[in-house]
């Protein structure tokens, strides 16, 4: 079965990351770093609960824990280097 892959843009760059994957992972394949806690599996921390990885999404009225939210076609996460990701 052909893997499906989807375009979305990170800090206004175009990334191709597989359907389903978070946005977290995606950003990582392209080595955007995105901070978390969760990367860290040997804290024990269940995804989207330390919310250090936060993004805004646009079209999204609240803020979503990249480590937990999938990507799906079109999705813009903006960035502001004076920030971050938030």
């Amino acid at each position: 079965m052909a893997v499906s892959l989807i375009s979305i843009m990170i800090d206004n760059i175009k990334v191709r990351a597989e359907e389903g994957t978070t946005i977290l992972d995606a950003a990582k394949e392209v080595g955007i770093k995105i901070p978390a806690l969760c990367a860290m599996s040997e804290l024990g921390f269940t995804p989207g609960s330390c919310r250090i990885c936060v993004v805004e999404v646009v079209g999204i009225p609240a803020l979503v824990a990249a480590c937990a939210y999938p990507v799906r076609e079109g999705l813009k996460i903006p960035y502001d280097k004076r920030i971050g990701f938030i």
